[in-house]
């Protein structure tokens, strides 16, 4: 008897997006194809808070107080620079190895 079914969740229902802010830094993303485009921006503030207090710990950097304050995400863009609804499905409009912008509370959040 398998276990890959009693989580409800099989590897193939995520995808790795790339993640590039317009300072041209980024991350790869495992996402959840099910999950609604809003999740994962908050997922993108999350890794990013996470990645500022992990280098900070590993006293790699002492981030300034504007990294080491949470970010939000307003928008989330393509490649093509369109804006992706928030509440589209990942798996209805992104594909394996997209790239997406985050427009953020740095950015001024418009587009």
């Amino acid at each position: 008897m398998s276990d890959e079914g009693s989580e409800g969740k099989h590897i193939n229902n995520f995808i790795r997006i790339n993640v590039t802010f317009k300072d041209s830094t980024g991350f790869p993303l495992l996402v959840d194809r099910d999950s609604a485009v809003a999740y994962v921006a908050r997922q993108i503030e999350a890794e990013v808070s996470f990645r500022a207090y992990l280098a900070h710990e590993l006293n790699q950097v002492t981030p300034p107080d504007s990294v080491a304050k949470a970010i939000e995400v307003y928008h989330l863009l393509d490649s093509t620079q369109l804006a992706l609804p928030f509440e589209a499905k990942v798996g209805d409009i992104l594909r394996f190895d997209d790239d997406v912008l985050p427009i953020t509370s740095y950015d001024g959040g418009g587009l």
